[in-house]
């Protein structure tokens, strides 16, 4: 009948503030950690929720980081409360609730949902994975033995493999880098005891986790769940602020090929990455500069040279864990149609960064960023979004109330600019193709 095996001992909410312009309510709770949720009436059925503390794995040096990364996403997998993966399943027969812990780079935190109905046994399996997770090695091995097969199976799929090559290429030189899906060989270093000591060290102290839901919810049920679960939970009060582990792409501009696979397709990669100071302006001229980008490619490799079923572009800015951009550019296509099309993808860049986006295409971003915002704001993931994002980015959550205004305001040179000032110098161009195509 419930998750909790040991007596609880509730904390208080000593302070309630709203925010009206983003119609949330915040409860500080009396252990430091706080709760922040906004009730909507858009499904009556669903509440999702978030909750992060900076830390991680950054804080960690790099040969326990090694050690442990892999061993970490298993830990969950021993189950809560004394109760393995099956008796879980039992006890959550006609329950319908979802809670993933994670431990990130940046961060350690929870993801899930629930319906109203089940609020409680949410609230109940965060207090579980906090204070009362399993130690079991044969779950991990369990976990350990699937993990390698999946990641076996994925290297077997081109793409996958390709993928692999790509980042090891542009990330391989860092000492901290782990490359992704894992070979057989780094399984052998990894430590359950450790990864499983470090998922507790990491959840040993909510004073300084924030707590976000969105959804059906009442005021009554979210503070009497929050004194009895979340207020009660260990506070060491640790001060602990996000860490820049020093991982970079590499420098100027490079062509990779992988040739893996038989079948007669490739696949195109551009890929430009580097160093920037954080601009929200900016951010939203490189989304606008990869949505016009793939309508022009879609207009030239396939409706004029028929070289391509699809083609798409995206870019953004990060501001933590530093300052970055990133932009890519990716389409399948044949074998031997693929440096012909590069060339014109290249040309379709340069057109942007002498010209600037035609009126047309940029209206046509804004028109369709608009259509997609006003459905957004009847939707509990959006607002979710908003809330932890703005924590995990160090931003007020009130900057998603300027989207429309920032919107219009947006204009051809922003783009044009971003097109000059990031899609230059460090550029990588790779390609997939068939081992037969091995000169």
């Amino acid at each position: 009948e419930s998750l909790i095996r040991n007596e609880i001992k509730p904390g208080k909410v000593v302070k309630t503030s709203k925010n009206d312009k983003l119609g949330t309510t915040t409860l500080e709770l009396s252990n430091g950690a706080k709760v922040t949720y906004k009730k909507t009436d858009f499904k009556n059925d669903e509440v999702l929720f978030d909750a992060a503390s900076f830390g991680g794995f950054n804080l960690l040096d790099t040969k326990t980081y090694k050690s442990i990364n892999l061993a970490t996403s298993a830990v969950p997998q021993a189950g809560i409360a004394g109760m393995d993966q099956n008796a879980l399943a039992k006890f959550n027969t006609g329950k319908l609730y979802r809670v993933s812990p994670y431990v990130g780079g940046m961060t350690e935190g929870f993801y899930g949902n629930s319906t109203p109905k089940d609020l409680e046994f949410l609230f109940q399996s965060i207090y579980a994975y906090f204070t009362d997770l399993n130690y079991d090695e044969k779950a991990y091995e369990s976990e350990k033995s699937k993990s390698k097969s999946f990641y076996a199976n994925m290297m077997s799929r081109p793409e996958s493999y390709f993928s692999k090559e790509v980042s090891d290429f542009m990330y391989g030189h860092n000492e901290r880098y782990l490359s992704f899906p894992p070979e057989e060989k780094d399984w052998e270093t990894t430590d359950y005891k450790k990864a499983y000591e470090l998922f507790k060290e990491r959840f040993a102290d909510a004073s300084d986790f924030e707590f976000f839901f969105v959804g059906n919810v009442t005021d009554e049920q979210m503070k009497t769940l929050s004194e009895k679960y979340l207020a009660s939970l260990p506070a060491l009060n640790r001060k602990e602020t996000f860490k820049d582990s020093g991982i970079r792409a590499i420098t100027g501009v490079h062509k990779k090929e992988v040739f893996k696979g038989n079948d007669d397709k490739a696949t195109v990669r551009i890929s430009y990455t580097g160093e920037t100071t954080y601009s929200e302006k900016e951010d939203l001229a490189m989304q606008a500069l990869g949505e016009i980008l793939t309508i022009k490619l879609i207009e030239e490799l396939r409706e004029k040279e028929g070289g391509v079923y699809g083609a798409g572009a995206r870019g953004s800015l990060n501001k933590l864990p530093y300052g970055s951009y990133s932009f890519s550019i990716s389409y399948p296509t044949n074998p031997a149609d693929a440096d012909k099309l590069i060339e014109l993808t290249l040309k379709e860049v340069e057109k942007i960064q002498q010209n600037g986006p035609e009126a047309a295409d940029l209206d046509k971003f804004k028109e369709g960023e608009m259509t997609d915002y006003t459905k957004s704001l009847k939707e509990n993931r959006y607002w979710l979004d908003v809330l932890s994002d703005a924590y995990t980015s160090q931003e007020n959550p009130e900057k998603a109330l300027d989207f429309e205004k920032n919107l219009k305001a947006l204009t051809a040179k922003e783009v044009q600019d971003v097109a000059k000032k990031y899609l230059t110098k460090n550029r990588i161009i790779a390609v997939l193709k068939p081992e037969t195509a091995k000169k």
